[in-house]
Protein backbone atom coordinates (compact mmCIF):
# COMPACT_ATOMS: atom_id res chain seq x y z
CA UNK A 1 0.00 0.00 0.00
CA UNK A 2 0.86 3.60 -0.75
CA UNK A 3 1.59 6.25 1.75
CA UNK A 4 -1.80 7.47 1.40
CA UNK A 5 -3.61 3.62 2.16
CA UNK A 6 -1.16 3.60 4.93
CA UNK A 7 -2.73 6.70 6.73
CA UNK A 8 -6.25 5.38 6.11
CA UNK A 9 -5.50 2.03 7.57
CA UNK A 10 -3.97 3.73 10.26
CA UNK A 11 -6.90 6.15 10.63
CA UNK A 12 -9.67 3.36 10.12
CA UNK A 13 -7.68 1.31 12.91
CA UNK A 14 -7.99 4.32 15.21
CA UNK A 15 -12.17 4.19 14.59
CA UNK A 16 -12.32 0.88 15.55
CA UNK A 17 -10.43 1.37 19.00
CA UNK A 18 -12.13 4.86 19.67
CA UNK A 19 -15.45 4.07 18.26
CA UNK A 20 -17.77 4.59 21.14
CA UNK A 21 -19.84 2.53 22.61
CA UNK A 22 -20.98 0.42 19.50
CA UNK A 23 -18.13 -1.47 19.34
CA UNK A 24 -17.33 -1.43 22.84
CA UNK A 25 -20.47 -3.27 23.31
CA UNK A 26 -19.74 -5.88 20.34
CA UNK A 27 -16.10 -6.54 21.47
CA UNK A 28 -17.39 -6.82 25.27
CA UNK A 29 -20.36 -9.66 23.78
CA UNK A 30 -17.44 -11.34 22.31
CA UNK A 31 -15.05 -11.38 24.87
CA UNK A 32 -17.77 -13.19 27.28
CA UNK A 33 -16.09 -16.08 28.30
CA UNK A 34 -17.25 -19.94 27.90
CA UNK A 35 -15.58 -22.45 26.76
CA UNK A 36 -14.75 -25.79 23.94
CA UNK A 37 -18.36 -27.34 24.64
CA UNK A 38 -20.53 -24.39 23.32
CA UNK A 39 -22.08 -25.13 20.78
CA UNK A 40 -21.61 -28.92 21.23
CA UNK A 41 -24.68 -31.29 21.12
CA UNK A 42 -24.89 -33.48 23.90
CA UNK A 43 -26.91 -35.84 25.93
CA UNK A 44 -28.43 -39.62 24.67
CA UNK A 45 -26.53 -41.21 21.62
CA UNK A 46 -23.55 -38.62 20.75
CA UNK A 47 -20.85 -39.89 19.87
CA UNK A 48 -17.51 -39.98 22.06
CA UNK A 49 -15.65 -37.02 22.39
CA UNK A 50 -12.57 -38.33 21.28
CA UNK A 51 -13.59 -38.48 17.51
CA UNK A 52 -14.07 -35.59 15.13
CA UNK A 53 -17.25 -33.87 16.36
CA UNK A 54 -18.32 -30.93 14.56
CA UNK A 55 -20.29 -28.47 16.11
CA UNK A 56 -23.73 -26.24 15.16
CA UNK A 57 -22.66 -23.16 13.15
CA UNK A 58 -22.02 -20.17 15.06
CA UNK A 59 -21.05 -16.91 14.07
CA UNK A 60 -19.28 -14.14 16.15
CA UNK A 61 -19.94 -11.83 13.01
CA UNK A 62 -16.37 -9.55 12.09
CA UNK A 63 -14.03 -11.70 14.60
CA UNK A 64 -12.97 -8.82 17.18
CA UNK A 65 -13.64 -6.27 14.75
CA UNK A 66 -16.42 -3.79 14.10
CA UNK A 67 -19.26 -5.50 11.71
CA UNK A 68 -19.43 -2.10 9.80
CA UNK A 69 -17.29 1.44 8.93
CA UNK A 70 -19.77 4.07 9.52
CA UNK A 71 -22.76 3.21 6.88
CA UNK A 72 -21.44 0.73 5.37
CA UNK A 73 -22.18 -2.77 7.21
CA UNK A 74 -20.21 -5.49 5.48
CA UNK A 75 -21.76 -8.36 8.60
CA UNK A 76 -22.45 -10.33 5.71
CA UNK A 77 -19.75 -10.79 4.48
CA UNK A 78 -18.24 -12.40 7.61
CA UNK A 79 -20.76 -14.54 8.12
CA UNK A 80 -20.61 -15.48 4.57
CA UNK A 81 -16.09 -16.10 5.75
CA UNK A 82 -17.38 -17.93 8.69
CA UNK A 83 -19.24 -20.50 6.82
CA UNK A 84 -16.15 -21.33 4.88
CA UNK A 85 -13.68 -20.93 8.48
CA UNK A 86 -16.30 -23.15 10.83
CA UNK A 87 -15.92 -26.45 8.07
CA UNK A 88 -12.16 -25.57 7.70
CA UNK A 89 -10.27 -27.85 4.51
CA UNK A 90 -6.72 -27.22 2.87
CA UNK A 91 -4.50 -23.83 3.37
CA UNK A 92 -5.79 -22.94 -0.68
CA UNK A 93 -9.49 -23.22 0.31
CA UNK A 94 -8.30 -20.50 3.09
CA UNK A 95 -6.87 -18.41 0.90
CA UNK A 96 -9.99 -18.32 -1.56
CA UNK A 97 -12.10 -17.75 1.46
CA UNK A 98 -10.07 -14.78 2.65
CA UNK A 99 -10.11 -13.20 -0.67
CA UNK A 100 -13.30 -13.73 -1.32
CA UNK A 101 -14.22 -11.68 2.10
CA UNK A 102 -12.17 -8.90 0.59
CA UNK A 103 -14.00 -8.53 -2.37
CA UNK A 104 -17.60 -8.98 -0.48
CA UNK A 105 -15.99 -5.98 1.39
CA UNK A 106 -15.37 -4.13 -1.13
CA UNK A 107 -18.28 -4.31 -3.03
CA UNK A 108 -20.36 -2.92 0.11
CA UNK A 109 -18.02 0.12 0.85
CA UNK A 110 -17.92 1.11 -2.91
CA UNK A 111 -20.87 2.59 -2.97
CA UNK A 112 -20.34 5.01 -0.13
CA UNK A 113 -16.44 5.79 -0.07
CA UNK A 114 -13.86 6.33 -2.81
CA UNK A 115 -12.17 3.26 -3.82
CA UNK A 116 -8.78 4.25 -2.10
CA UNK A 117 -10.93 3.97 1.55
CA UNK A 118 -12.94 0.36 0.48
CA UNK A 119 -9.34 -1.22 -0.77
CA UNK A 120 -8.16 -0.16 2.59
CA UNK A 121 -10.38 -0.93 5.07
CA UNK A 122 -11.16 -4.10 3.20
CA UNK A 123 -7.37 -4.79 2.73
CA UNK A 124 -6.69 -4.21 6.55
CA UNK A 125 -9.48 -6.93 7.58
CA UNK A 126 -8.09 -9.35 4.98
CA UNK A 127 -4.52 -8.89 6.55
CA UNK A 128 -6.10 -9.41 10.10
CA UNK A 129 -7.74 -12.41 8.98
CA UNK A 130 -4.91 -14.07 7.16
CA UNK A 131 -2.50 -13.33 10.07
CA UNK A 132 -5.04 -14.41 12.82
CA UNK A 133 -6.98 -17.35 11.12
CA UNK A 134 -4.92 -19.91 10.76
CA UNK A 135 -5.51 -23.23 11.91
CA UNK A 136 -3.40 -23.47 14.59
CA UNK A 137 -4.53 -21.29 17.01
CA UNK A 138 -6.88 -22.62 19.82
CA UNK A 139 -9.30 -19.93 19.48
CA UNK A 140 -13.03 -19.22 18.22
CA UNK A 141 -11.98 -17.74 14.72
CA UNK A 142 -9.71 -20.35 13.41
CA UNK A 143 -9.58 -22.34 10.37
CA UNK A 144 -11.76 -25.38 11.10
CA UNK A 145 -13.02 -23.38 14.24
CA UNK A 146 -15.94 -25.86 14.06
CA UNK A 147 -14.45 -28.72 15.39
CA UNK A 148 -13.52 -30.04 18.62
CA UNK A 149 -10.07 -30.12 18.02
CA UNK A 150 -7.20 -27.92 16.03
CA UNK A 151 -7.67 -29.24 12.34
CA UNK A 152 -5.01 -29.78 10.01
CA UNK A 153 -4.80 -28.16 6.25
CA UNK A 154 -6.45 -31.01 4.43
CA UNK A 155 -9.48 -31.95 2.48
CA UNK A 156 -12.80 -32.69 4.59
CA UNK A 157 -13.34 -36.50 4.47
CA UNK A 158 -16.61 -38.06 3.79
CA UNK A 159 -17.21 -38.53 7.29
CA UNK A 160 -17.03 -35.16 8.11
CA UNK A 161 -18.87 -33.65 5.15
CA UNK A 162 -21.84 -36.21 6.81
CA UNK A 163 -21.49 -34.52 9.81
CA UNK A 164 -21.90 -31.25 8.36
CA UNK A 165 -24.85 -32.12 5.89
CA UNK A 166 -26.58 -33.96 9.20
CA UNK A 167 -27.00 -30.17 10.49
CA UNK A 168 -27.73 -28.45 7.06
CA UNK A 169 -28.72 -30.18 4.32
CA UNK A 170 -26.85 -31.58 1.25
CA UNK A 171 -24.01 -28.70 0.54
CA UNK A 172 -25.61 -26.65 3.39
CA UNK A 173 -28.29 -25.63 1.45
CA UNK A 174 -30.30 -25.43 4.85
CA UNK A 175 -27.53 -23.23 6.41
CA UNK A 176 -27.66 -20.81 3.05
CA UNK A 177 -31.27 -20.39 3.47
CA UNK A 178 -30.66 -18.99 6.46
CA UNK A 179 -27.97 -16.89 5.75
CA UNK A 180 -29.99 -15.19 2.94
CA UNK A 181 -32.72 -13.45 4.67
CA UNK A 182 -30.09 -11.71 7.20
CA UNK A 183 -32.08 -13.64 10.37
CA UNK A 184 -29.46 -15.39 11.62
CA UNK A 185 -28.26 -15.29 14.70
CA UNK A 186 -24.97 -14.28 15.42
CA UNK A 187 -22.63 -15.66 18.43
CA UNK A 188 -20.47 -13.77 20.42
CA UNK A 189 -18.96 -15.86 22.63
CA UNK A 190 -15.54 -16.81 21.91
CA UNK A 191 -15.83 -20.39 23.37
CA UNK A 192 -11.86 -20.96 23.16
CA UNK A 193 -10.53 -18.48 25.03
CA UNK A 194 -10.09 -20.03 28.40
CA UNK A 195 -8.66 -23.29 27.30
CA UNK A 196 -5.12 -21.73 26.99
CA UNK A 197 -3.41 -24.09 24.39
CA UNK A 198 -6.06 -26.99 24.23
CA UNK A 199 -9.43 -26.96 22.89
CA UNK A 200 -10.84 -30.02 24.28
CA UNK A 201 -9.67 -30.48 28.04
CA UNK A 202 -10.01 -33.47 30.40
CA UNK A 203 -12.98 -31.57 31.95
CA UNK A 204 -14.95 -31.11 28.83
CA UNK A 205 -14.58 -34.40 28.48
CA UNK A 206 -16.08 -35.26 31.89
CA UNK A 207 -18.76 -32.97 31.19
CA UNK A 208 -19.27 -33.96 27.86
CA UNK A 209 -19.64 -37.91 28.80
CA UNK A 210 -21.58 -37.07 31.84
CA UNK A 211 -24.28 -35.47 29.94
CA UNK A 212 -23.83 -38.54 27.43
CA UNK A 213 -24.87 -40.56 30.65
CA UNK A 214 -27.42 -38.83 32.25
CA UNK A 215 -29.56 -37.03 29.47
CA UNK A 216 -32.39 -38.86 27.67
CA UNK A 217 -32.67 -36.24 24.88
CA UNK A 218 -29.91 -34.44 22.58
CA UNK A 219 -29.46 -31.10 23.82
CA UNK A 220 -26.48 -27.70 22.97
CA UNK A 221 -24.41 -26.35 25.23
CA UNK A 222 -25.02 -22.60 24.82
CA UNK A 223 -22.67 -21.30 27.83
CA UNK A 224 -19.26 -23.61 29.72
CA UNK A 225 -16.92 -22.23 32.40
CA UNK A 226 -14.65 -23.28 34.87
CA UNK A 227 -13.58 -22.19 38.20
CA UNK A 228 -11.16 -23.40 40.90
CA UNK A 229 -12.66 -23.24 44.56
CA UNK A 230 -9.38 -25.32 45.68
CA UNK A 231 -6.43 -27.59 44.83
CA UNK A 232 -8.25 -30.48 44.65
CA UNK A 233 -11.45 -28.91 43.46
CA UNK A 234 -12.87 -27.22 40.00
CA UNK A 235 -16.54 -26.32 39.52
CA UNK A 236 -17.50 -26.36 35.82
CA UNK A 237 -20.86 -24.55 35.23
CA UNK A 238 -23.19 -25.08 31.91
CA UNK A 239 -26.29 -24.03 30.36
CA UNK A 240 -28.36 -26.13 28.32
CA UNK A 241 -30.73 -24.70 25.10
CA UNK A 242 -33.71 -26.71 26.63
CA UNK A 243 -33.10 -24.46 29.63
CA UNK A 244 -31.44 -21.53 29.03
CA UNK A 245 -31.75 -19.18 32.02
CA UNK A 246 -30.47 -21.88 34.49
CA UNK A 247 -26.79 -22.88 35.07
CA UNK A 248 -26.08 -26.40 36.36
CA UNK A 249 -22.90 -26.49 38.40
CA UNK A 250 -20.88 -29.57 38.68
CA UNK A 251 -17.71 -29.89 41.26
CA UNK A 252 -14.86 -31.81 39.98
CA UNK A 253 -11.95 -33.55 41.79
CA UNK A 254 -9.19 -31.78 40.71
CA UNK A 255 -6.59 -34.84 41.72
CA UNK A 256 -8.55 -37.30 39.51
CA UNK A 257 -8.82 -35.43 36.07
CA UNK A 258 -4.99 -35.11 36.85
CA UNK A 259 -4.59 -38.94 37.17
CA UNK A 260 -6.77 -39.02 34.23
CA UNK A 261 -3.81 -37.79 32.11
CA UNK A 262 -6.20 -36.81 29.46
CA UNK A 263 -7.05 -40.69 28.50
CA UNK A 264 -10.50 -41.02 26.65
CA UNK A 265 -11.11 -44.67 27.82
CA UNK A 266 -10.66 -43.47 31.76
CA UNK A 267 -12.92 -40.23 31.10
CA UNK A 268 -15.67 -42.17 29.52
CA UNK A 269 -15.78 -44.98 32.05
CA UNK A 270 -19.14 -44.86 33.85
CA UNK A 271 -17.74 -45.57 37.71
CA UNK A 272 -15.33 -43.28 37.28
CA UNK A 273 -17.08 -40.44 36.61
CA UNK A 274 -19.91 -40.70 39.16
CA UNK A 275 -17.72 -42.52 41.85
CA UNK A 276 -14.39 -40.47 41.66
CA UNK A 277 -14.16 -37.30 39.34
CA UNK A 278 -17.40 -35.93 39.89
CA UNK A 279 -18.13 -35.04 43.59
CA UNK A 280 -21.51 -33.74 43.16
CA UNK A 281 -24.07 -32.01 40.99
CA UNK A 282 -26.19 -28.57 41.52
CA UNK A 283 -29.13 -28.70 38.79
CA UNK A 284 -32.18 -26.44 41.38
CA UNK A 285 -34.22 -26.22 37.90
CA UNK A 286 -34.11 -29.99 37.28
CA UNK A 287 -32.64 -29.02 33.61
CA UNK A 288 -30.65 -32.64 33.13
CA UNK A 289 -34.47 -34.35 33.94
Amino acid sequence: MGLFSLRLTYLFLSAILFSGDVFCNELSDQLERTNALFGMVVGKGVVSISKPILRPFTSDGCSLSPNSFFKADFTECCVEHDVAYWLGGTKEQKDKSDMQLKACMQNKLNPKFNKEISVSVAQTYYLGVQAGGVNFMPNSFRWGYGWNYVRPYTELTSEELTQAETFYGKNLTELWDKLKPGHFKIELQLYTLENSLFTILPSDKVVYNYLRLILDRKDVVIFGERRSIDLDSVVYEIKLQSCPKAKIAMTLNTQELIKSKNEDSYLEERAVIFNKIIKSVEDPDNCLK
